[in-house]
């Protein structure tokens, strides 16, 4: 029992490492390619153009990202009824007839044989 605890918490210690690993590169690589874009942007135009283009297309961003988390899209979870549990001794009871019924019924075909 503790060590599947312990896997557990292993498995989500690596998957939350590798999550924040992830997002450190990530705004890393973001970093670089506003840099980028500015370098673009400030070469077109000025340095005014360029401050506003990124911003509004981080703006734009950001307003998608909050839409999608408020979309409210998910379904609350449908309660599962608990399984009732079945008493053991009826299903043996069950069998049992079951069992008897067909010997009965075998008995009583291979009486009428000669």
């Amino acid at each position: 029992m503790f060590e599947r605890i312990k896997h557990d918490a292993a498995e989500a210690a690596r998957k939350t490492a590798l999550t924040l690993v992830g997002a450190v590169f990530g705004t890393v690589g973001l970093a670089f390619l506003t840099v980028a874009a500015w370098l673009v942007l400030a070469e077109i135009q000025t340095t005014q153009f360029a401050a506003l283009v990124i911003g509004l297309a981080y703006l734009g961003v950001a307003g998608v990202l909050i839409a999608l988390a408020s979309s409210g899209r998910s379904k609350p979870p449908v309660p599962v009824a608990p399984a009732v549990p079945e008493n053991p001794m009826a299903s043996v009871i069950a069998a049992f007839l079951q069992g008897a019924q067909a010997g009965a019924q075998t008995g009583a075909s291979s009486a009428r044989r000669p």
